[in-house]
């Protein structure tokens, strides 16, 4: 891990990317797991649209850098490792825990 961060239930989060992509946006993984537990990916590099099939697809939108994550109302179910890559420029990954009182699971 590289980092964590912890967000409150019901907050938003800022997930960031220590990386400079080559191609604008880089791209992002997280939870939840596919069925051959690897996790979701959630864009390609230097496309900044967010897969629809994706769970928190209506929840997830760009920093004004173009490459930190932001993930809008925080539920337990979106702790887990993100990752965030580019080519020729690395990899970087956060562990998002969640807490907090009644903390909801979707």
């Amino acid at each position: 891990m590289n980092q964590t961060y912890t967000a409150e239930n019901g907050t938003t989060a800022l997930i960031a990317c220590n990386i400079i992509p080559n191609y604008g946006y880089p791209t992002w993984i997280g939870p939840p797991m596919n069925d051959d537990g690897m996790l979701q990916v959630y864009n390609w590099e230097g496309d900044p649209s967010f897969f629809t099939f994706l769970r928190n697809y209506n929840r997830l939108s760009w920093a004004n850098n173009n490459k930190d994550l932001i993930l809008s109302d925080v539920v337990k179910n979106d702790e887990g490792k993100y990752q965030c890559s580019g080519a020729g420029a690395g990899r970087w990954t956060i562990q998002l825990n969640v807490r907090g009182k009644n903390s909801i699971i979707l």
